[in-house]
């Protein structure tokens, strides 16, 4: 008999369409994805606006409350995003099987639990339903774990996961990588790229900052900046009160294909957010697009796909010499640069695409609901999540 899964959450997106469709395309699953909130206008105009007509598996509960409320009471297992408490709040009671999804609870500081409100909260929505056992965490950040061991919450039932990327598996590492050199020798120079919202929590005025060190050294390069944002005006002034104009160019809001063909065509990929990312999606779209990553300790998906050295580089939090170090690095070894790509491609191919994580969540499920030993992994998609603090990386 095929296993019903529901996944409920405010909206259907980018960061979620990949695995749902794994999870609707199995010949063994009955799959539906509940959309609890229409979109808001300003998503749309940032390119997230999805067509649900063009899915089967999404219905929306502000449309049929009675149909929805059924499915998550009675699905054998349930995915809970950012949906309304009340929505899902019995099937916890009643102990059925249900995974959280989430990223960290405290990405603006700890000491928000003091806070009456966010205490309450937490409380009814993670402390209370997580003494239940069949109540798992799916770690959407590397640093959830620790933020559920805070609150002693999800002993031994946090899993690593993540926001989960289309990645091609079609091509090899090889061919990427061949392909990436190939372009960089007819153009004679090395090419960066920083790609995001313009926000301050992303420090995008790093990769300028650091576009000045690297003229000043004398190295050619291209540096290449994607988005739009609040500090548009302010990338803007900096690039032109430095005279980087023939290096640095600011390329204005892309769709996330445009953004992936910059992506495989670059060297080196910025990633300077902030312990306010989340997840970080483009992390894993870099990586997956052969990318050498410079990346933020401090980002949730950091310690989950980046190897330090060995498929990326890694610098602490929001130190600048450290991330300056990084760059110059790379830049004054290229073959590095092939190195870490190739094997970021093999990480993301091997390990993190959604068909993966979606026929693990499946044996997992499928053990606790037929009373077997849950598979193991190492690392991964539901392999057991460690306890890591923001201050991991020295």
């Amino acid at each position: 008999m095929a296993m019903t899964i529901a996944f409920v959450s405010n909206c259907f997106n980018h960061h979620e369409r990949f695995l749902c469709d794994e999870l609707y395309n199995h010949k063994d699953i009955v799959f539906y994805f509940i959309q609890t909130i229409p979109f808001r206008e300003e998503r749309k105009k940032l390119g997230w606006s999805i067509n649900l007509k063009e899915f089967p598996y999404c219905i929306c509960s502000y449309e049929d409350y009675a149909k929805c409320a059924n499915i998550i009471e009675n699905c054998d297992a349930l995915i809970i995003g950012s949906a309304p408490f009340d929505i899902y709040k019995q099937r916890l009671q009643e102990n059925k099987l249900s995974f959280f999804y989430c990223e960290s609870f405290f990405k603006q500081g700890f000491w928000h639990i003091f806070n009456p409100k966010t205490f309450i909260k937490i409380l009814y929505t993670y402390i209370i339903p997580s003494k239940n056992q069949n109540v798992k965490m799916l770690c959407a950040s590397a640093f959830t774990a620790y933020d559920c061991a805070r609150i002693f919450s999800f002993e031994n039932r946090c899993y690593r996961w993540g926001h989960f990327i289309e990645v091609d598996t079609k091509k090899s590492a090889e061919s990427l990588m061949n392909q990436k050199l190939y372009n960089r020798t007819n153009r004679g120079h090395i090419k960066i790229l920083w790609a995001g919202r313009l926000l301050p929590l992303k420090h995008p005025e790093m990769s300028v900052k650091v576009a000045v060190e690297l003229r000043e050294r004398g190295i050619d390069f291209d540096l290449n900046i994607i988005g739009s944002g609040p500090m548009e005006h302010q990338i803007h002034s900096m690039i032109k009160s430095y005279n980087l104009e023939d290096n640095v160019r600011m390329l204005g809001t892309m769709t996330p294909e445009e953004v992936r063909v910059n992506m495989e065509d670059s060297d080196i990929f910025l990633f300077t957010s902030n312990h306010k990312e989340g997840w970080g999606a483009v992390l894993g779209e870099a990586m997956s697009s052969g990318c050498a990553v410079i990346a933020s300790s401090a980002i949730g998906a950091t310690p989950f796909l980046v190897h330090d050295n060995i498929n990326g580089l890694i610098y602490k939090r929001t130190d600048y010499e450290d991330f300056r170090r990084c760059v110059f690095k790379l830049v004054e070894n290229l073959d590095l640069c092939i190195k870490l790509g190739a094997e970021a491609i093999k990480t993301m191919q091997n390990e993190w695409t959604p068909k993966i994580a979606a026929n693990r969540f499946i044996d997992i499920a499928a053990s606790f609901l037929n009373h077997q030993t849950e598979p193991e992994y190492k690392s991964g998609p539901m392999s057991k999540a460690p306890s890591i603090s923001r201050n991991w990386f020295h």
